[in-house]
């Protein structure tokens, strides 16, 4: 009567290659999950070097990449030229001591070219700041 009770389940070939293909079809839905989360990261990644990179070549600041909508690389340079030509039309910015006259640089330039031009601007050298 035991030895009834503890008898071994067996399996049939189709059986086993049942179980083993479901298994591989579990982890070859997990893998494909996982790539492609790292292929969408990754294209991520090359639209944001592409996009800094076209921001840098149209003399627009790199923290734009952020307001830009877009899903690929021709919509950003759809939407980088747009941005530029809506800038364009700017006259006036904010510096760091308000509103000032004249091409919107603050923009166009990056943070250490703004501060050079600062420097080199000759209305600020006169009065000694």
């Amino acid at each position: 009567m035991e030895n009834m009770d503890q008898q071994e389940k067996t399996f049939t070939q189709d059986e086993v290659n049942k179980i083993v293909s479901d298994r591989l079809g579990r982890e070859k839905e997990r893998y494909e999950k996982d790539y492609q989360a790292k292929a969408e990261e990754l294209r991520q990644q090359e639209l944001r070097i592409k996009g800094t990179e076209l921001l840098k070549s149209h003399h627009l600041s790199e923290e734009m990449y952020d307001i830009l909508k877009f899903s690929n690389i021709e919509e950003l340079e759809t939407s980088i030229l747009s941005l530029k030509k809506a800038l364009q039309g700017t006259h006036t910015r904010l510096g760091p001591t308000g509103v000032t006259p004249g091409e919107p640089r603050s923009i166009y330039l990056s943070d250490s070219e703004y501060k050079q031009s600062l420097a080199e601007d000759p209305i600020r050298k006169g009065m000694g700041l």
